[in-house]
């Protein structure tokens, strides 16, 4: 995590810096605090601040004042480090903005449990920011998916299987055989839901490394018990994807975004078959992460998608042809203790699962962040239960494409 630490002084500046690096931060570092306005300003600016109260210029808390001021995307965490300890003094630096305070020359111990407590509040805040966009982002998706499904006459659920009712037979031993007939099957249910009825489908081989389309949409989930991770990415060139979206609205694409949320829309109808013909088989299928769409320029990597195998299907609607790629990955549940927890982590089974609970602390699918696996060690230390959980990882591809819910670090500090 990125800190940064403004003082006038070079040699606080210095031992400052030495003190953060030593700590497994990343500090940046700003003599003044007109040079940290331009810092926090910057796209990739730091979410945490520790700034000294006395400084030719602008001071400590007016800098505080001035970064409030700012309208940032995210509110930074301020420490205070002043050699004040008036409570009058305290209260004009919380006033202008600061979180916290810490009297110079600071002590080690003290600093680095405030820096604790400030990436916790931090992470805190990022994660309830990313559930409104994303709930504001599936609002709007599904509008466009009821005006798809309205325009072209046609159903989300059209033509999908329908399911074996309990008890009619005997139950069936949960697999994952998902054929090339069926995902044929899934992807002309999913069209038919959008009124496109005349689809040709090709199964191709996969030949050599993964080719990263200009636009492309991706869905993922894991099927218990088989403990696999399916990805789903849907492939097309920008201005395929123009023309099918022209088509299917009857007007023209706002902007890139409506034609990657328009993408998205088409694979989740994909997907639902394809859930519905695993449902039959008694599986049970864990989506932690929304589906989304991706433009080439916005990975800064390579996908982490093999040559082989992979199953790959070109769609042809109408004189326009999408592709679609199809990833197994084997994600076997694990039980782990807190310190052998990781950010990418997601809870295969709900959390307390105990007949005394009725409401778990955790659902199933949760994605642990370190907010959540803090909660259930307090939880476990006053029941006085041990923490043991269940857990898969997602895919490769998973990860990449959710940075923001997927860092890979250690979590958990104690074995309870």
């Amino acid at each position: 995590m990125k800190i940064l630490a403004v003082d006038d002084n070079a040699v606080a500046r210095a031992v400052l810096k030495a003190f953060l690096e030593k700590s497994g931060y990343t500090p940046v570092i700003a003599e003044d605090g007109e040079s940290a306005l331009k810092i926090m300003q910057q796209p990739d600016a730091p979410q945490v601040v520790v700034l000294d109260w006395m400084m030719p210029g602008i001071s400590g808390p007016a800098l505080c004042s001035k970064l409030r001021s700012l309208g940032l995307s995210h509110r930074p965490y301020i420490i205070l480090l002043t050699a004040k300890n008036d409570k009058a003094d305290i209260a004009t630096g919380l006033d202008a903005g600061a979180d916290e305070f810490i009297t110079k020359p600071f002590n080690q111990v003290e600093m680095l449990a405030r820096l604790r407590a400030a990436r916790r509040a931090v992470e805190y805040e990022s994660e309830l920011q990313q559930r409104i966009d994303e709930l504001a982002a599936l609002v709007e998706r599904h509008k466009m998916l009821e005006d798809l499904i309205a325009k072209n006459g046609g159903s989300g659920q059209a033509g999908a299987s329908a399911k074996s009712t309990k008890g009619d037979t005997a139950p069936q031993t949960p697999t994952l055989q998902l054929s090339t007939a069926e995902i044929d099957q899934a992807i002309r249910q999913g069209c038919a839901g959008l009124g496109w009825n005349e689809v040709a489908i090709t199964a191709k081989p996969a030949e050599g490394p993964y080719t990263r389309p200009p636009m492309m949409a991706w869905s993922g989930f894991f099927v218990d018990p088989a403990e696999v991770w399916l990805d789903f990415i849907l492939e097309s060139e920008a201005d395929t994807a123009a023309l099918l979206f022209e088509r299917s609205m009857r007007k023209r694409p706002a902007n890139d975004r409506a034609l990657l949320d328009y993408l998205a829309e088409i694979l989740n109808l994909i997907t639902l078959h394809a859930h519905s013909i695993l449902e039959e088989r008694d599986n049970t299928m864990i989506a932690p992460f929304l589906s989304r769409g991706l433009k080439l320029g916005s990975l800064s990597a390579a996908l982490p998608i093999p040559p082989a195998p992979r199953e790959t299907f070109a769609i042809a609607i109408g004189g326009a042809t999408l592709g679609l790629t199809l990833l197994r990955h084997a994600c076997p549940v694990k039980q782990k203790t807190a310190g052998q927890l990781n950010r990418a982590d997601i809870l295969a089974a709900p959390f307390q699962p105990s007949d005394a609970y009725q409401i778990p602390l955790l659902n199933r699918g949760t994605v642990l962040s370190e907010r959540f696996v803090e909660r259930l060690i307090a939880f476990a230390r006053s029941e006085g239960v041990p923490l043991k959980l269940s857990v898969f990882e997602p895919s490769p591809v998973a990860i990449q494409l959710n940075p923001q819910r997927t860092e890979r670090r250690p979590l958990g500090q104690d074995d309870f």
